[in-house]
């Protein structure tokens, strides 16, 4: 049983890999003008969440990649894919980049220029089965981050809890209903927030200025202001779970509303009320300068 469990998970993730492209360079081009001018509407709603992408279902303006054909209609019940079908995978990158960057001076890249970045090299299937969870691990790479990543057989509370005392962001992908491929896979970003002396977690740094965003969009970066909010403690979030002093994991573009754990491991098992089936955990470490 645990080598068709094992398996099942390898063959998940080989079939994105193997899937894994790029877009033609007219339809990457128009989605790039489309996604920007979104972008600087969605900024509005960026102050409201500390900076972090939280609602996928709200990122219906966007374009990822095209659903055009007859087994693509059918996979999306015959209406257009947006991005709010399948960009969770960069939705997660761009989070975590954000939460590595904060408290810094570093400009950090909008969501349009990732989508365009995987739209060029790790785009699986048009899009309609996301992004390659091994092009995260070589974009982050390429941009200087340490990464490290935990395989489904591997993820468990020991493996977990030795991942967490080394890095503070990760990123993992989970189908949603047990180990079934057909139920698609979501992917997330978790923080690691430091308790703070009233119990709750460092306050977010680093939130986008929609007036500087907006000047330097076309640059392909964007600059964050340094906004300190007040300490945001998890302890007051309606849906925290198991708060502990070693660390409150945020699960972030979590369906079910961004929930709060005590360790790593029961952040990627919790997910979906459990239901889920985590596939691979990705770590990543901040970078100490910037790549050439």
């Amino acid at each position: 049983m645990i080598f068709f469990s094992n398996l099942i998970d390898r063959a998940s993730l080989l079939v994105m890999s193997l899937f894994s492209g790029k877009l033609k360079k007219e339809m990457l081009a128009e989605q790039h003008r489309i996604n920007k001018a979104a972008w600087r509407e969605y900024l509005k709603k960026l102050k409201e969440t500390g900076g972090f992408i939280e609602n996928q279902r709200e990122m219906t303006d966007f374009r990822y990649g095209t659903n055009k054909g007859r087994i693509g209609r059918k996979l999306f019940n015959g209406k257009e894919m947006t991005g709010a079908d399948n960009t969770c995978e960069v939705i997660a990158v761009y989070n975590a980049i954000h939460f590595l960057s904060k408290g810094s001076n570093m400009d950090t890249v909008g969501f349009p220029e990732l989508l365009r970045s995987f739209s060029e090299k790790g785009i699986a299937f048009r899009g309609m089965f996301g992004t390659s969870p091994g092009a995260l691990i070589k974009y982050l790479k390429s941009k200087g981050y340490k990464v490290e990543k935990l395989k489904a057989s591997k993820i468990n509370e020991e493996n977990c809890a030795a991942l967490e005392r080394k890095y503070k962001t990760f990123i993992f992908s989970s189908f949603n209903q047990g180990q079934n491929p057909f139920s698609m896979i979501h992917t997330m970003c978790i923080t690691k927030e430091e308790p703070g002396a009233d119990g709750g977690s460092e306050p977010v740094q680093n939130i986008p200025d929609e007036s500087i965003a907006v000047k330097k969009i076309t640059d392909d970066k964007i600059s964050y202001n340094k906004i300190s909010y007040n300490n945001i403690s998890a302890m007051s979030d309606n849906n925290i779970t198991d708060n502990n002093m070693n660390g409150i994991f945020k699960v972030h573009n979590d369906y079910e509303g961004n929930k709060t754990y005590s360790s790593l491991y029961a952040a990627v098992s919790g997910y979906n009320g459990g239901k889920g089936h985590p596939v691979i955990i990705i770590a990543a470490e901040k970078r100490t300068q910037k790549p050439d």
